[in-house]
């Protein structure tokens, strides 16, 4: 079965230690509410895809998952194969569960983001910044295992969740 691409689904720089506690009391709550904000669907992150296609930790990434269905942005796709991962390996993953590929994300929507994560004393990277943007046009939430990157999602409303 080949990757779908989704138009619409239904429903790291310098860490401030300070800033990431003060929102740690916030990911709990946020984490297990965040397939249901987005309706039964997220996206991971390439990190998430990396654990369960190459490392083994499928397990993992379902929990967080919690039955949602897998989405990928065309970022996370272009960092999976450059580090050597197997498209066909996430097409499978993806299938399984009965998830897909977004849309490509906007330029100006990842720059906004960029500018909301400066202004909140954050860095974001231009990756991190097109997976947020994918997430946010998708109306999902990101799995992810970057603290960093998941407090950003959590306060800029985004939402996320850790495997």
């Amino acid at each position: 079965m080949a990757i779908v691409i989704a138009t619409e689904v239904a429903g790291g720089g310098p860490e401030d230690p300070l800033a990431d506690a003060a929102v740690a009391a916030e990911i709990a709550a946020a984490e297990g509410a965040a397939t249901a904000e987005a309706g039964g669907a997220a996206l991971l992150d390439t990190n998430a895809v990396i654990a369960a296609v190459e490392k083994g930790n499928v397990a993992a990434v379902d929990a967080a998952l919690d039955g949602a269905a897998p989405y990928v942005s065309p970022t996370v796709i272009a960092e999976f194969t450059a580090g050597g991962g197997d498209l066909a390996e996430l097409e499978g993953l993806l299938s399984v569960r009965g998830g897909g590929v977004l849309a490509a994300e906007t330029e100006g929507d990842a720059a906004a983001l960029q500018s909301l994560a400066s202004s909140m004393g954050r860095s974001l990277g231009a990756n991190d910044a097109a997976i947020a943007s994918a997430a946010r046009s998708g109306g999902m939430p990101v799995i992810t295992n970057d603290t960093s990157f998941l407090n950003f999602l959590i306060e800029s409303g985004i939402g996320g969740g850790r495997f």
